[in-house]
């Protein structure tokens, strides 16, 4: 661990030197890359790993029902507070970027002609 910290400390020191432009004056290093147990070692593994899933883009609906969701403890929030209390502020923040993410949606893709939509679902 102490080994750890201290090539940690030492890669930090050359980062800054090298932001104020400065060489270092010594090597930032001296551990292999393949040295198990090493912090380099540690953070190529965790480099080689798969990062997590994007996070799925929510639909229209989804979108328009956190709105109304949103706009509905809005108006439980003004029987309380005034529309300059800050919760009341943020809850028109959240509602306006929710708005123009859905305003950023592509338009849904029209059916095909000829074809029957059933009105109670797939």
């Amino acid at each position: 661990m102490a080994q750890a910290l201290r090539c940690l400390s030492a890669a930090l020191l050359a980062l800054l030197m090298a932001a104020c432009g400065q060489a270092p004056q010594r090597p930032v290093t001296t551990e292999t890359p393949s040295e198990p147990g090493t912090l380099r070692h540690r953070l190529e593994a965790l480099a080689e790993r798969p990062g997590p899933e994007p996070e799925a883009v929510p639909d229209a609906q989804e979108l328009e029902a956190r709105i109304q969701d949103l706009q509905s403890e809005r108006q439980k929030l003004l029987q309380r507070y005034t529309e300059n209390h800050p919760q009341v502020i943020l809850l028109d923040r959240r509602i306006a970027r929710l708005r123009e993410r859905l305003s950023e949606l592509p338009p849904p893709a029209p059916s095909a002609p000829g074809v029957a939509r059933d009105p109670t679902g797939p």
